[in-house]
């Protein structure tokens, strides 16, 4: 870090803190100061992930006040619920044998924006009120009766036919067995869709996009959406039908808000949802089997579905529902598939096999196009490529200034996969490996075997040639470890961690 910007950090989060004090009154019941959020687009999932989790470590009731409203703070939906934007005026209330010190760490964990990089600063000002975050818009429908317009999710271009998807609906009984059937099915199902999320992280190397389906783990265990389901299956629901009913309870609570980025994660719950429900019905869950030079178009695609595209076949896609700030158009991003959302629901309507032109840059669909309008596409392609494999070719020769001065290039990494890439990209080495990745996402700590062996495999991968830096494990904060209790502090991200705890 640079020492102006650490003392700058300091600063104004020691401010943050003087100014969210806890206070408690004769009933336990303790609450926080106003607090000013300073994440840029509000506490949507991955935050509110971090801050449910880190609530949960409490025994006491812990709630976020915003406008009147509260929420469960243990509860990622419940927080994305209360809507919370950047510059919005919240508070922190608990009641319980905790309270205070879980005013402190949530105050804490808010004003340093729940892990995403707000340049340490909350606003000291609401900022005037969004209706919506705003995104990439969508073109106006086009005169050209042949173009179909929507949200550039995913940049690029694709040369394809139609292939519709349609999302098939799962039949549920109403009536269960007895209570502790359908309670022992329920449980069953979130574990095993548990494990399979995990599975589904770890075929992502990039960690941020990871994130995304550790949060959908997160609502796994949402206290909120599960009480929904376990009180149906109590009064005599079947496991199917009580889930179902919870997360299209709260599916369309979030997809109601005004703001595009905390509406969008009402896809994520759909995902999640499904997930447990195909688990309780016995429905394996399948790749999804398209043509060749594939175009999808669809009401909407889940994030589960995005990461598990088969890219020798889906060149890209399209959907009605979404945005430029969805899980979906993340992961297309990521995934380099060339993607548009908000698309004009004409689309729904057209005809597998129809040969089209997507733009993912311009949010355009070009319906039939000429054999001269595809060579151009062609051309254009080919010359991308060309320019990719000379990029990649270049990546191997040594980064040099003009004025013969050698600079290091090295990746930043999370694990085995990471260094292979690296490597495969023409890194110099490993100038950060995320030792915590081994801690995170498990029940116990891992064994020094265990870390070893990741180790010797990350430096084989590496070579003898190549700079290898691991960083001392760095937990807490926005990185509480279930299995390692922590001590409550004013402002964990500054505090006793990574080298100081060690």
């Amino acid at each position: 870090m640079i020492a102006g910007k650490d003392v700058a950090l300091t600063l104004d989060l020691a401010e943050g803190i003087a100014q969210t004090s806890a206070t408690a009154d004769s009933s336990g019941e303790a609450y926080s100061d106003p607090i000013r959020t300073p994440n840029p687009t509000g506490l949507h999932a991955r935050p509110a992930a971090v801050l449910a989790n880190a609530a949960k470590t409490f025994k006491s009731e812990v709630k976020l006040v915003r406008a009147g409203q509260e929420a469960n703070a243990k509860s990622v939906v419940a927080i994305m619920g209360l809507e919370v934007q950047n510059g919005d005026e919240i508070r922190v209330r608990a009641i319980g044998p905790d309270a205070s010190a879980a005013i402190q760490k949530l105050s804490a964990l808010i004003i340093s924006g729940c892990g995403e990089d707000v340049g340490g600063v909350a606003p000291k000002h609401k900022p005037a009120p969004l209706d919506t975050i705003k995104t990439t818009k969508a073109q106006p429908k086009s005169e050209d009766p042949n173009v179909l317009t929507g949200v550039s999710a995913s940049p690029g271009l694709a040369v394809g036919q139609i292939f519709q998807v349609k999302q098939v609906d799962i039949a549920v009984v109403e009536a269960g067995e007895s209570p502790e059937v359908e309670r022992r099915r329920f449980d069953q199902a979130l574990k095993d869709a548990h494990q399979q999320l995990e599975n589904l992280k770890s075929e992502i190397s990039d960690e941020s996009k990871a994130e995304i389906f550790a949060a959908h783990q997160e609502l796994l265990e949402d206290p909120d959406l599960l009480a929904i389901a376990i009180a149906g299956i109590t009064n005599g629901k079947s496991a199917g039908f009580a889930w179902k009913e919870a997360y299209n309870t709260y599916s369309a609570k979030l997809a109601a808000l005004k703001n595009e980025v905390l509406a969008g994660r009402a896809n994520d719950i759909r995902d999640v949802g499904l997930r447990v429900l195909r688990l309780i019905a016995g429905i394996a869950e399948t790749a999804m089997v398209v043509p060749e030079n594939a175009i999808l178009i669809a009401e909407d695609l889940t994030p589960s579905d995005t990461a598990s595209l088969d890219r020798t076949r889906v060149l890209g896609f399209c959907t009605v529902g979404g945005g430029a700030t969805s899980h979906v158009a993340i992961l297309a991003r990521s995934l380099n598939i060339p993607a548009i959302c908000g698309i004009d629901e004409e689309a729904l309507n057209l005809a597998n096999g129809m040969p089209v032109i997507l733009d993912g840059s311009r949010g355009t669909l070009r319906k039939n196009p000429s054999e001269a309008e595809v060579n151009n596409i062609r051309e254009k392609q080919a010359k991308q490529a060309i320019k990719r494999d000379a990029e990649l070719a270049a990546a191997f020769e040594p980064a040099v200034t003009q004025d013969g001065i050698h600079v290091e290039v090295v990746a930043n990494i999370g694990g085995i996969d990471d260094a292979v890439q690296g490597v495969k990209l023409g890194s110099e080495g490993v100038g950060l490996l995320r030792s915590e990745f081994l801690y995170l996402e498990r029940t116990d700590a891992p064994t020094e075997e265990e870390q070893s062996q990741i180790y010797i495999d990350i430096a084989k991968a590496l070579g003898n040639d190549r700079t290898f830096v691991v960083r001392t494990l760095d937990v807490g904060g926005d990185k509480p470890l279930a299995y390692l209790p922590m001590p409550v502090e004013e402002n964990p991200f500054l505090g006793v961690r990574g080298v100081r705890y060690a």
